[in-house]
């Protein structure tokens, strides 16, 4: 189809744009976001892809801060500091599925505990299944720099 300028005599000097092409640009800003920075509940899966190799740093509802590096897929070592300032280093085997993450902690009175969650911007909030009041968020740090050491 031949493109003509509306004045008579005067060649067009914009460029022919197919609305195929508009759609598909639309659609690619659109998705410009990648779904691990769109806020809403995430699976465990997601959340594992998120921490393999690094370490999620942050505090919960109980006015602890923790470190915790995931070196691999099953494991993951833990830096716990108490509200009153103790700390402790917690080691866990892990299991992820859609859901969310199971941990089992070598410390005994932790026992089994299991978290779902939730993107928010840069933080991740989780929500402990096992114990509800446990509520909290963090931000995962590339690597382990806190040199938490694997298992």
């Amino acid at each position: 189809m031949k493109r003509t300028h509306p004045l008579p005599g005067r060649r067009s000097t914009l460029p022919t744009v197919s609305l195929i092409g508009l759609a598909t640009a639309a659609l690619f800003i659109g998705c410009a976001q990648t779904p691990s920075k769109v806020a809403g509940p995430i699976t465990g899966y997601e959340a594992d892809a998120l921490l393999i190799g690094n370490t999620g740093e942050g505090s919960n509802s109980l006015g602890a801060r923790f470190q915790g590096y995931h070196p691999d897929r099953e494991h993951v070592v833990l830096k716990y500091t108490e509200s009153d300032g103790s700390t402790s280093i917690v080691k866990s085997t892990r299991v992820a599925d859609a859901k969310g993450i199971c941990y089992a902690w070598e410390r005994k009175d932790w026992g089994t505990m299991c978290y779902r969650y939730e993107r928010e911007g840069e933080k991740v909030k989780y929500l402990n299944m096992t114990y509800p009041p446990d509520v909290g968020s963090f931000t995962v740090v590339k690597g382990n720099p806190y040199n938490l050491g694997a298992r």
